[in-house]
């Protein structure tokens, strides 16, 4: 998810540090792809929070003045405070401000990204596409087992 975010053709402007606050405050896992998260329709919760998020963490970071991580320093020469409001971004190691959880970091398409395994949602998920005709056999044998392994997204495509 978050390399689709930033890639500037499918979403313009938006750098490493918002794609990792958005997601995080939109309450999905960066190791989510973006199929994942969109679904057959296009148009999920997921979509919509992520969508809504993004507006939010953009007007605040803008009346914040931006990030001023190192060097950046506004026309009139001003820091930008949005830095001050960073829930995951640089947090490694701190305690999540959602649930307590430990900020983890991992690297993704070569960038750094924060997040909370637990307030982001995290569940180990399975991904397969399926026959039509096995479908509900998966989803029963999926729901037994569910409750062996602990918590587990499933999600499928319906292949013909």
């Amino acid at each position: 998810m978050k390399a689709a975010l930033l890639d500037q053709r499918i979403v313009a402007g938006l750098g490493n540090i918002y794609v990792c606050e958005i997601l995080f405050r939109a309450g999905v896992s960066p190791r989510r792809t973006a199929a994942s998260v969109a679904g057959k329709s296009g148009v999920t919760e997921r979509v919509e929070r992520v969508t809504a998020t993004t507006h939010d963490v953009i007007v605040e970071a803008i009346d914040a003045g931006g990030s001023s991580i190192s060097d950046f320093v506004n026309v009139e020469g001003e820091l930008g405070y949005f830095s001050h409001n960073f829930q995951v971004y640089g947090r490694e190691g701190k305690p999540c401000v959602s649930c307590d959880s430990t900020i983890r970091r991992i690297v993704q398409s070569g960038r750094s990204t924060f997040y909370c395994p637990t307030a982001s949602a995290e569940l180990p998920f399975l991904f397969l596409k399926l026959p039509a005709e096995i479908v509900l056999h998966v989803e029963r044998l999926f729901a037994i087992h569910t409750g062996l392994f602990g918590p587990l997204l499933l999600e499928y495509q319906v292949i013909t």
